[in-house]
């Protein structure tokens, strides 16, 4: 028998419990464009930012403006302005809004950095989103009343438009659940960008860009129920891996030419805690096999599971299916490593360990 932690949903946490209000998002992502090189993970990245926040935090799908390639509104310039502004008069004084960009971008030699929306011309800076613009008209100005803003940047931001600043509070104190939702009822103007170019997905990261595909850890790793984005993404296996492999450093604080910044935080609320399940039954079938020969796992949990993670060739392997009943199974294709370069390989329970979900 295994223990394993497995994910049951648990229904929406109150906001009120929280006091994080409503939260709302616009989520953007570019792979084509007509006279800036294509990129390859943009749109795969806002896809997976907006489905991780909508299953698992207190963002509702209806909430979530969603712009790429894809979507029957494509993240023109004139598409993504009007969803800005239409932000102005939409959310009151607990409202929150998170806003994502993986894309294009560029910096000049002034220092002034914009956003390539989709239909960008490459010599044209009127078709481009510059930041300092956005700020003093929209995101920056009283007309805008959301309680919290976060703008989270796959791409260049200007650090002459961000005032640095960083969070004391962390984790760690036993009252952190209460003085951070104090901090919430605060208004907040937050920044957090990766500071460079749109860094590309590989392998190592599944194909997704290497901003996002941190994010999404962070956010599928988190076990606490509340949580402020500054803890959540500069924890050290977050954000140093990034500043490493991308050689530059985030731009972090707050925004400079406003008065609406009070100091607050952006926080949210994990949807359902990680619950511990028992795993009565696994096993690998088959006991015996070549390199690259399929294998499936098989777990039989004791209760009702949304998710069950399994540790295969020391790598973390997510078996997602929703579960009906305890006697269910839930399988998982994958592939062994060999015990030697000449003999088959063995796949036992012992190699292939079910891991803590979260």
């Amino acid at each position: 028998m295994f223990i394993a932690a497995c994910i049951v949903p648990l229904g929406l946490l109150k906001a009120a419990k929280v006091g994080s209000g409503t939260n709302h998002a616009l989520i953007v992502g570019i792979n084509g464009y007509n006279q800036w090189p294509a990129l390859k993970s943009p749109v795969k990245d806002a896809q997976r930012l907006a489905d991780t926040l909508a299953k698992k935090y207190n963002f509702s799908k209806s909430n979530i403006t969603l712009l790429t390639d894809k979507t029957k509104d494509k993240p023109t310039l004139i598409n993504i302005l009007t969803a800005i502004e239409g932000y102005l008069g939409e959310l009151g004084e607990n409202d929150n809004l998170l806003i994502f960009f993986a894309g294009q971008s560029f910096e000049d030699d002034e220092g002034e950095t914009y956003w390539i929306p989709i239909d960008g011309k490459k010599k044209s800076k009127l078709t481009w989103l510059k930041h300092s613009t956005i700020i003093s008209e929209y995101l920056g100005s009283k007309d805008f009343k959301a309680k919290s803003l976060l703008i989270l940047a796959d791409s260049h931001f200007s650090s002459k438009l961000v005032r640095a600043r960083s969070i004391s509070l962390t984790p760690y104190d036993l009252r952190y659940p209460e003085k951070i939702v104090e901090k919430a009822s605060r208004r907040s103007r937050e920044v957090i960008a990766l500071g460079d170019q749109h860094w590309p997905g590989s392998t190592g990261t599944d194909n997704f860009g290497l901003f996002t595909y941190y994010l999404d850890k962070a956010l599928n790793e988190n076990e606490l129920e509340i949580i402020d984005f500054e803890n959540l993404i500069f924890d050290e296996n977050i954000f140093l891996p990034i500043q490493k492999i991308a050689g530059t450093r985030l731009v972090q604080g707050r925004l400079r030419k406003t008065k609406m910044d009070k100091g607050g935080q952006f926080i949210i609320a994990r949807l359902a805690p990680a619950v511990l399940i028992d795993v009565v039954e696994s096993t690998v079938s088959p006991e015996k096999g070549y390199p690259g020969d399929p294998y499936t796992v098989t777990a039989r949990t004791s209760t009702a599971a949304s998710e069950v993670y399994f540790n295969v060739n020391n790598k973390r392997q997510p078996c997602r299916a929703l579960v009906p009943s305890g006697r269910s199974k839930v399988r998982l294709n994958v592939s062994a490593r060999p015990l030697s370069p000449s003999r088959p390989s063995t796949a036992t329970n012992s190699q292939v360990k079910p891991l803590q979900a979260t």
